[in-house]
């Protein structure tokens, strides 16, 4: 879109699948904006026994996120 804007909203997210042997799976909800304003209810990530979860908003100067990383 050349000049326009655009908006999303994902209300479910769920992936499945391998990564070099390691299991990934990716689940959650967002949306989001041209303007790189996006709003995460939650998000979890996993590949392998790594782990990642996160909410909260982002956008411009603003940041407001909370995030738990395990990575052991």
């Amino acid at each position: 879109l050349y000049g326009g804007t655009w908006q999303m909203e994902v209300p479910e997210l769920k992936l499945t699948g391998n990564v070099k042997q390691n299991k990934v799976n990716v689940d959650g909800t967002l949306k989001g904006n041209s303007y790189m304003q996006w709003m995460i209810p939650g998000l979890h990530l996993g590949l392998g026994p790594n782990r990642a979860e996160g909410k909260g908003e982002l956008g411009g100067k603003d940041l407001n996120l909370d995030a738990t990383i395990n990575a052991p």
